[in-house]
């Protein structure tokens, strides 16, 4: 049975400006998939300096990810 649930993947950039992104999560494997592209004007873009950290958001929860050797996320 597909467990996997809607979340927000949020990558968060230069001390705090976040980027929320539509994306699921596999409870049972940890798993975050479907991440979309968000929808943020170039300017915005093109000021994006550091990345400090990336997470998921589950039900009010929010939970670190990282990136995997394969760019998968989990």
């Amino acid at each position: 049975m597909d467990k996997r649930v809607p979340c927000t993947f949020v990558s968060v950039w230069d001390g705090g400006m976040e980027v929320d992104s539509p994306a699921v999560f596999d409870p049972d494997t940890g798993v975050v998939s479907d991440i979309q592209l968000a929808q943020l004007p170039e300017s915005v873009l093109n000021n994006l300096g550091i990345l400090d950290r990336e997470l998921v958001r589950v039900n009010g929860k929010e939970y670190e990810v990282r990136r995997n050797e394969d760019d998968t996320y989990s």
